[in-house]
């Protein structure tokens, strides 16, 4: 059978694990019970990250708790400065139903949490359960964070791909050597960026645009001589988020040549158009 090699590199948060993952599930990769236990943790403190982010939010918002209920945020935000995993010690609550969250979250932005915890938030009895094993849908949702080059095996139709998940992007030029030497043989190159990030600064320099740092990156991985006789496919992200964040922070307070106003498909093909420039 033929082998095609498969690359999908990407800048942080744009997503890049999950489509990884969701090419392995999709074509029949089924996770082991040893990676369920491994997501399985994961999935935990992504659960307590946004569990925190709803206790702040109350707390902000000068909310009544009850005392039972203000017991269970002490123990959560003790379980989060420990990063220590006591599952079965979570407080099993309803916090839709306990803290009045849907008043907070008709309040705030789905973009106060990350990509997955307003998912595990509507889990958290299903999560907290001692016979808990994380489903395929689960662990598309956890947020991983690639450190090391990983390679997965997956086969379609004729074809054996084999998967290559690099190395988040911060910007640097370690990061970037390590795609590089990831590219010998490449078949497919899948660039993956979020469209949400074009009101966003880089973390360590808040003067670069993550979405700019995007077309930067783009531009020099497809003028690259290791690439010149590979596919790339640009993959633009995180379109629910891109969305919501349209009706509250404009792009052309970013990018002042857009001229679409708030039309996601318009603000779309702009920052498409931009990629391909």
């Amino acid at each position: 059978r033929r082998e095609a090699k498969v690359v999908i590199c990407g800048t942080s948060n744009a997503g890049k694990s999950t489509v990884a993952k969701y090419l392995r599930i999709f074509h029949g990769g089924s996770y082991s019970a040893t990676e369920r236990e491994y997501f399985k943790r994961i999935i935990f403190f992504d659960s307590i990250d946004a569990l925190i982010i709803v206790i702040g939010l109350i707390r902000r918002m000068n909310l009544h708790l009850s005392p039972d209920s203000d017991v269970s945020a002490e123990t959560i935000c003790s379980l989060s400065a420990l990063r220590t995993m006591h599952i079965y010690r979570l407080p099993k609550m309803d916090p839709m139903r306990c803290w009045g969250s849907r008043k907070i979250l008709r309040s705030s932005r789905r973009s106060d949490f990350n990509g997955s915890g307003l998912y595990f938030l509507r889990s958290i009895a299903r999560i907290t359960s001692p016979e808990y094993v994380p489903t395929d849908e689960d662990i598309l949702h956890c947020h991983t964070e690639t450190r090391q080059i990983t390679e997965t095996q997956v086969s379609m139709g004729s074809l054996i791909y084999k998967l290559v998940d690099t190395p988040t992007c911060p910007g640097g030029s370690d990061t970037r050597a390590n795609w590089q030497s990831s590219f010998e043989g490449v078949t497919v190159l899948i660039l993956v960026f979020a469209l949400s990030d074009y009101d966003r600064m880089r973390d360590d320099d808040i003067s670069v645009n993550r979405l700019v740092e995007a077309f930067t990156l783009f531009e020099s991985i497809c003028s690259s001589l290791s690439v010149k006789n590979s596919s790339i496919i640009l993959f633009l992200n995180k379109m629910d988020l891109f969305r919501e964040k349209l009706l509250h922070s404009r792009l052309d307070a970013h990018f002042p040549e857009y001229t679409g106003g708030k039309d996601v498909v318009e603000a779309a093909k702009y920052i498409q158009w931009r990629f391909m420039q």
